[in-house]
């Protein structure tokens, strides 16, 4: 699994990397949500978070990069990696396939 480890404790971020790391996984740090944003964003198609809204930096990257958004949204945390979604930003929605 490939883990984004958002820290701004560049000594905490490293032991958690690191152990993450030890169980196998594929692990990216960075030092804050708006780095972590711009890391993530080129290589999606939406961004569904389960926090945030209109004003968050998440929601002005959103607008920048021309893709949809679901920010705050219910349930997001739970969503399985590799999940099929259908994102309606407009709407406000998101829908697993």
């Amino acid at each position: 699994m490939r883990i984004l480890v958002v820290e701004d404790d560049p000594v905490l971020g490293m032991h958690l990397a690191r152990g993450l790391r030890d169980e196998g996984h594929t692990v990216d740090l960075v030092g804050d949500g708006p780095t972590a944003l711009a890391h993530l964003l080129p290589r999606c198609r939406a961004l569904v978070t389960a926090h945030g809204g209109a004003t968050s930096h998440g929601a002005t990257l959103a607008r920048e990069w021309s893709i949809p958004a679901v920010l705050g949204a219910r349930g997001a945390g739970e969503i399985a990696e590799g999940a099929e979604l259908f994102v309606d930003g407009a709407a406000g929605r998101v829908y697993l396939l």
